[in-house]
């Protein structure tokens, strides 16, 4: 069954990433734990990405910036929290940018972006 254990997660992914090299599709949900998905970095042919997360602030600009480093050939990528408990997300314009700079066949986005920053650009 699922676990939101940290250490569970962390396991499956590690496990994942060790015995999946070919993998290209996953779909996935976890607490707010990054580092059971960091393991899959090491599967850089990933295409396709979907993980549900605890809140929006559970992933940030650095985790953008690893994830588009990692995973260059995702075409697809789909961030969604589970809950919206008003707070903001950690993703800005410079997340943003990073990824879509280097995963070249990006095709279909959606992750929580804060573009609170972009309000005073052409004003």
């Amino acid at each position: 069954g699922y676990s939101d254990n940290n250490d569970g997660d962390t396991t499956i992914a590690t496990l994942m990433a060790e015995r999946s090299l070919n993998l290209t599709h996953l779909s996935a949900r976890c607490g707010c734990n990054l580092l059971a998905i960091e393991a899959l970095y090491s599967v850089g042919r990933m295409e396709r990405l979907r993980i549900g997360f605890g809140s929006p602030e559970c992933v940030s600009d650095e985790t953008m910036i690893v994830m588009s480093t990692s995973l260059p050939h995702l075409e697809v990528l789909s961030i969604t929290p589970s809950r919206h408990d008003g707070s903001g997300s950690a993703v800005t314009s410079r997340g943003f940018l990073q990824l879509v700079e280097h995963c070249k066949s990006l095709r279909n986005l959606e992750i929580p972006l804060d573009l609170s920053e972009c309000d005073d650009v052409g004003k």
